[in-house]
């Protein structure tokens, strides 16, 4: 995998799967709910370990989740290591739990099932190959499987909440288009300061920037 692929990967699954507000959290198999294009947050419980510790959490596990849509879509997402699920207020680095994000983009019911496998380096290995023999299932929430079901948003249609248009996607055309009513997405500004990986969820972001005249 090429260090320009990795980076693709990473924003495209970030965008998908960061989404934007409300989740649910501890994974299981009982029907929940949550609103179309809004995050969804399952948390599973694995071996204790830490930022640090061999066989290291970040490379030698690995977490994929596959998602099946009411239309039958499938959408394969990986997970990561999370320590305590609440390291961005704590700064754990240590914990056992491992969890999966992603916006789902259909109403109706959903169906999940999860992949958990340990080996060496398993984590870098594409997708295609991480069932061969460089991986052994890690128990815990391995084939574990469940569902949930997608409602429209209650978000008000003329809110500025972006969770009432789909998400943006490129459509070969000068600017982003949301995914959900159809609209083009005009941005305007420097970009000054760049912040596009400053999001609350991540440890240690920062909550206020201060800019200084030159």
């Amino acid at each position: 995998m090429t260090i320009k692929t990795i980076k693709i990967t990473f924003l495209l699954t970030a965008f998908l799967a960061l989404g934007f507000g409300s989740s649910f959290a501890q994974g299981h198999s009982g029907n929940q709910t949550v609103n179309i294009w809004h995050k969804l947050s399952l948390t599973f419980d694995g071996p204790q370990t830490n930022e640090l510790a061999t066989p290291n959490p970040f490379s030698d596990f690995r977490a994929d989740a596959i998602f099946i849509s009411p239309s039958n879509k499938r959408y394969l997402v990986p997970g990561f290591y999370a320590a305590d699920a609440n390291a961005q207020n704590t700064h754990a680095q240590a914990g056992n739990k491992w969890q999966v994000l992603f916006s789902p983009n259909e109403v109706g019911v959903w169906r999940y099932s999860m992949s958990f496998v340990t080996g060496e380096n398993i984590a870098s290995l594409p997708f295609t190959t991480k069932q061969t023999a460089h991986s052994d299932s890690a128990g815990y929430f391995d084939k574990k499987q469940g569902q949930f079901t997608v409602v429209n948003s209650t978000i008000k249609l003329d809110n500025k909440d972006f969770r009432t248009k789909g998400k943006l996607e490129y459509v070969n055309k000068p600017f982003l288009q949301f995914s959900g009513n159809l609209e083009f997405f005009l941005k305007a500004g420097a970009n000054s300061p760049e912040v596009l990986l400053g999001f609350t969820g991540f440890d240690n972001t920062p909550q206020t920037v201060t800019i200084r005249s030159m």
